[in-house]
């Protein structure tokens, strides 16, 4: 009943301060739903457990060397440690690959993503299928013979319009017709974050998936494609199965030395598991929280002054129900209720925001082949985060406040003035709580504008980037021969016709080939680069390169510059001797203060073949905009063929007007050939070399936005709550002689004041984490003076601002009406 009244009587008084409520509510919700935002964004790249029933128990297993933390598992290596494994329930197998995919031998296959699994897959993981059933032991034990798949709910609802029938359906699969025997869940999206495969076959049917797939995939130890997961028996630690494993794997390293000396297995958690596969984008997402966190500290030092001015104006309403009878616990218990009230009504209305900001992340383009998707969403886990949130702003702006208002000198408050008591002095000192709320709101805005200033420089500065190619004026699509069977001979055949049909076209001045393009992530290839002189120990990985394909075409067209030697040409065939272009980096690391033309290296393993270096091109970037100098190598197509490849085109005009010609050339060859992306070079650019600056500079604005804004109304508060609560004492200084000017310098200097300190401050902050920063940026620093300077002049003006409307309302008090006051 107590809680009842309580909450009846902080209602009240909301209703009767609709300005403090509008407020207050405002702040909390800015606060609260731009942390619930960027804790969905957290919880998909890195928080959300795998999709299955008690995924605590889920852990990763990898394979570890010398240099490698990460590694993966060979199958027999595998089966090895599945059959020996007693810790764990079970242990299961998978691998994503492209896939092409039709419904029937009449329609043209389109690229999809694939997994190929262990027949325990579903049944290991405890994952249930709804329609049909998942995989039985027996159907992954014999190369070829069992072609059933279990397709996603997704492509159930996209390509069979969610058939209930489904179950028995064929499939055609890379040109091999496989038997439909389930469908995943709905809510199942896959082993791993991000990415959605459509269709999930036996690891055993790997020859039909991928018709020209090595043919030790199934049986050599050194190749090591498959990812692991284990569920661990009930009562036992992950610290057990550890043990365990390390125990098998010496056992392989003693039975297969060639392949396995020196190699072991580690097993971690889910979680850990997902931030040591990509440590880079879980620290970004973690620092973006981190950001946001302080605009909820901004919001909370907003309310608190709030309630803090709303206490002190209620000072003898407070000190009267002490004197009648009213214990300090009841005070303060109703005070706190109303301010965890306003809390969770602005947490509800920052639910608005948070939706807004899952929309918004949700509409962010994501270039690829694959059915992809940043998986963020609004669920159970949000709106729990989103109310501990909000129960948390409520403590801190509210507990401290309510003992403080109530632990006043009774007498004094009740023989003050209803503007409660007072000094003599228009500020409490400038280290007042009030004053350090306020000081802290302007250090962690100045934290956030410098940031802000820090990442839009650095997305500047990567827009202004040279990548190492030329993006405009060409288009690029992508093919795979293999989506329709061709062989080797047949592949090449229909490449160079297409090629040369290509270049035949008006408005198009040349035409090239090639594995991938760089920022074409899932689909780059590094392999190890082994040279003479360059010793390993057994299970060491070599160091790897970024590793492409490319025909005698693609350098001129593309405008990557050699720095030294020639490029692929007419005398780089299959029967001469391999050859391999190197990019500048590879060549200062692996012979170092030698020329690389002529030196010999190899790629992948021990036993591949030596390719001489024929030239040494320019470095370029690879992978995303802010990386560090990666090793590169080249092979010419002539020597390597590849089903997959980006047929990349120059034109004369406007490269997206020659898309229609482009697939009308294929369709002439081959009307069969699935044409899988049509992109410009310079969209392609666009969406992902520069989306992760980007974004990074959107968000890390925004936020910034929000935290001024609030800033602004703090400081305004408290300038404003000082001006009313001293008029008598600023219409005595203005009886004694001092002019309206004067008053007005000084109110602004009290505002200017807190601002300079809290700028001092959040500079000091910001710049402390500079070196930090450097791994999210390109071209800018914390120590720009330019960053420093327009942040200080912001602050000054946004702040001269919020405090002129009360420092002018002060310079025009009547002293003689303000002598008459109480």
């Amino acid at each position: 009943m107590r809680l009842f009244a309580d909450l009846r009587y902080a209602w009240r008084g909301i209703v009767h301060s609709p300005g403090f409520a509008l407020i207050a509510v405002l702040s909390v919700a800015l606060g609260v739903g731009l942390n619930a935002a960027m804790f969905s964004y957290v919880d998909a790249v890195l928080l959300r457990p795998l999709p299955a029933p008690d995924p605590g128990r889920i852990v990763q297993v990898v394979s570890t060397a010398p240099g490698t933390r990460m590694g993966g598992i060979s199958y027999p290596d595998y089966v090895d440690l599945r059959d020996q494994a007693r810790a764990l329930s079970a242990l299961v197998c998978w691998e994503f690959t492209p896939i092409g995919i039709s419904a029937s031998r009449d329609a043209v296959a389109q690229m999809t993503l694939g997994v190929m699994v262990s027949g325990n897959f579903f049944s290991g993981l405890g994952i249930e299928i709804p329609i049909g059933r998942g995989f039985r032991a027996e159907e992954d034990s014999v190369p070829g013979r069992d072609l059933v798949a279990v397709i996603s709910h997704s492509l159930w609802q996209r390509m069979y319009g969610s058939d209930p029938n489904i179950e028995g359906k064929k499939v055609r699969l890379s040109g091999a017709e496989f038997t439909i025997i389930g469908v995943a869940p709905a809510d199942f999206s896959g082993p791993e974050a991000f990415v959605l495969p459509d269709v999930y076959v036996p690891v055993h049917a790997y020859a039909q998936a991928i018709p020209l797939a090595d043919a030790d995939f199934l049986t050599g130890r050194a190749r090591r494609p498959m990812n692991v997961f284990g569920r661990l028996k009930p009562g036992v630690s992950v610290a057990q199965a550890q043990a365990e494993m390390t125990t098998i794997a010496r056992r392989l390293a003693e039975q297969y030395p060639a392949t396995n000396r020196d190699r072991s297995v580690a097993v971690m958690n889910y979680l850990q598991a997902r931030y040591e596969n990509d440590p880079s984008d879980a620290i970004s997402a973690l620092m973006l929280l981190g950001i946001a966190a302080l605009v909820l500290v901004i919001a909370c030092a907003n309310v608190a002054n709030l309630v803090l001015e709303r206490g002190a104006a209620r000072a003898k309403e407070i000190a009267i129900r002490m004197a009648i009878g009213g214990s300090r616990w009841q005070l303060v218990r109703q005070l706190f209720t109303e301010s965890l009230l306003l809390a969770l009504i602005g947490g509800a209305a920052g639910l608005g925001i948070a939706y807004a900001g899952e929309q918004l992340f949700n509409s962010v383009p994501l270039p690829s082949d694959f059915p992809i998707s940043l998986g963020v969403r609004m669920d159970t886990r949000l709106l729990l985060f989103s109310l501990a949130t909000a129960i948390a702003t409520g403590l801190i702006f509210g507990l401290i406040p309510a003992f403080r208002v109530t632990s006043g000198d009774l007498s004094r408050t009740l023989k003050a003035s209803d503007q409660g008591p007072g000094k003599a002095r228009l500020w409490r000192g400038m280290f007042s709580g009030r004053n350090l709320l306020v000081m802290a709101q302007l250090t962690f805005s100045a934290v956030l504008l410098v940031l802000s200033a820090f990442f839009v420089k650095g997305f500047a500065a990567a827009r202004s980037m040279n990548p190492g190619f030329r993006v405009d004026h060409t288009l690029f699509f992508s093919i795979d021969t293999s989506l329709v069977r061709y062989d080797e001979a047949k592949g090449r055949d229909f490449v160079k016709k297409l090629e040369d049909r290509l270049r035949d076209q008006p408005g198009i001045t040349d035409a090239s080939a090639s594995w991938t393009i760089p920022f074409t992530a899932g689909e780059q290839q590094f392999s190890g680069v082994i040279v003479d002189g360059y010793q390993v120990r057994a299970g060491e990985e070599y160091p790897s390169a970024w590793v492409d394909t490319v025909d005698d075409h693609y350098f001129s067209l593309m405008e990557a510059p050699l720095a030294r030697g020639r490029g692929f040409d007419s005398r780089d065939t299959k029967s001469s001797p391999r050859v391999a272009i190197v990019n500048e980096e590879l060549a200062r690391r692996m012979w170092p203060g030698r020329d690389a033309i002529g030196q010999t290296l190899r790629l992948g393993r021990a036993d591949s073949p030596e390719l001489q270096v024929i030239g040494v091109a320019k470095n370029e970037k690879y992978e995303y905009w802010a990386e560090p100098p990666l090793m590169a190598a080249y092979i010419p197509f002539s020597q390597n063929f590849k089903s997959h490849l980006f047929i990349e085109m120059r034109t004369e005009g406007d490269p997206a007007a020659m898309a229609a010609v482009a697939r009308a050339q294929v369709r002439a060859l081959d009307p069969d050939m699935p044409v899988i992306r049509v992109s410009t070079m310079a969209t392609f650019y666009h969406d992902r070399f520069l989306l992760g600056p980007r974004l990074l500079a959107q968000m890390v604005t925004g936020i910034g936005v929000i935290g001024l804004m609030l800033a602004v109304i703090g400081l305004y508060g408290v300038v404003a709550y000082a001006v009313r609560r001293r008029t008598r004492e600023i219409g005595i200084r203005m009886a004694i002689g001092a002019r309206p000017a004067d008053v007005l310098r000084m109110v602004l200097g009290q505002g200017m004041m807190m601002t300079a300190a809290g700028v001092v401050v959040g500079i000091g902050i910001a710049s402390a984490a500079g070196n930090f920063l450097q791994n999210f940026a390109v071209g800018t620093s914390t120590h720009d003076p330019f960053v420093l300077l327009s942040v200080t002049a912001i602050l000054a003006v946004v702040m001269v601002a919020a405090c002129w409307m009360p420092a002018r309302r002060a310079s025009r008090v009547d002293p003689v009406q303000a002598l008459r006051q109480e």
